[in-house]
């Protein structure tokens, strides 16, 4: 039996599927916010307790963010995909409701590591991560070079 959109079944299962791409979508920009926080936090303690090294503990923190940001946005990129499926199948008229509540992702993020790579490469990722590691890394050899500075900013904070 064929369905078409205007059918109760259909609308949920539409609702439900754009509703776990915002989660994922705000899973992802979390790990951002997070990661940032974190960074910061880590950068503001290390200089106030003159300890140039501690810089380099925020980084481990942001490899971590890295990777679970990545994950978010390659299982997105999985829902879009099934999405555009379902969407597709209900303009062609070939859904029926075996393909109703049935969303087939595969969540093990080491099943899919080229997925994973293709979400680090990805715009929404890279640039703040090689951004935020970048200026951790300035910081940390700015600190070292400079021992006379280090006394100078924990007194400005």
């Amino acid at each position: 039996m064929s369905l078409i959109h205007t059918d109760e079944g259909v609308q949920k299962h539409i609702d439900l599927m754009q509703a776990a791409i915002n989660r994922m979508a705000l899973n992802s920009s979390s790990c951002k916010t997070w990661c940032i926080t974190i960074a910061s936090g880590v950068l503001v303690v290390s200089i106030d307790k003159n300890q140039p090294l501690a810089v380099l503990f925020a980084l481990m923190p942001t490899a971590a963010f890295v990777l679970l940001d990545c994950y978010y946005l390659s299982m997105e990129r999985q829902l879009r995909k099934e999405y555009i499926t379902f969407v597709t199948k209900l303009h062609t008229n070939a859904i029926t409701v075996k393909d109703l509540y049935l969303i087939k992702m595969d969540v093990k993020w080491y099943s899919k590591p080229f997925s994973l790579l293709m979400a680090l490469f990805s715009f929404s990722t890279w640039p703040l991560y090689c951004l935020l590691s970048g200026m951790l890394l300035g910081v940390y050899m700015f600190l070292t070079k400079n021992p006379w500075l280090k006394g100078v900013i924990s007194q400005a904070l």
